[in-house]
C-alpha cells in the first residue's frame, strides 16, 4: 500500500496514528494541545457563529440552551481526551522506568556487549 509522508511542524508522520502516538511523550503532548485547541473552539462556538453570521449578514439564532449543550460536549470530549493523555504520560513514565529496572542484571546488561553476544555473528 502506498504511504504518503506528510511533513508538518513535528516531523514526518503517516497520519493521526503516528502524530498522536500513544507510545511517546511527544504524541501525548500533541494530544493535549489538540484537546486544548478543540476545547477553546467548541466552548466559544456561539461567539464564532455570531461573528460568522455578522460577516455574511445572516440571522443569528443560538440559544442559551444550545450554548450549554456545546459547552457540555466541550468538557466531555476535549476535557476527557486531555485528561487521558495526562494519565497516559504517567503510565508511560512508569512502564519505561520499570522496563529499565527489569533489565538490570540480565545477560545483556554489560558494558562490553558485542554483536556476537546479541546475534551470534562476529563484529563487523
Amino acid at each position: 500500500m502506498w504511504r504518503i509522508k506528510v511533513r508538518n511542524l513535528w516531523g514526518m508522520h503517516n497520519g493521526p496514528g503516528e502524530l498522536f502516538d500513544s507510545g511517546s511523550y511527544a504524541g501525548h503532548i500533541r494530544g493535549i494541545i489538540f484537546c486544548v485547541l478543540g476545547f477553546i473552539f467548541v466552548w466559544n462556538i456561539d461567539s464564532i457563529m455570531q461573528w460568522e453570521h455578522s460577516i455574511f449578514g445572516l440571522e443569528y439564532k443560538f440559544t442559551a440552551g444550545q450554548q450549554r449543550v456545546s459547552r457540555f460536549w466541550a468538557v466531555l470530549i476535549c476535557g476527557g481526551g486531555g485528561f487521558f493523555s495526562i494519565v497516559n504520560i504517567g503510565v508511560l513514565f512508569y512502564r519505561r522506568r520499570s522496563a529499565i529496572k527489569s533489565a538490570i542484571g540480565q545477560w545483556y546488561d554489560k558494558e562490553k556487549l558485542t554483536s556476537k553476544d546479541l546475534y551470534g555473528d562476529e563484529d563487523k
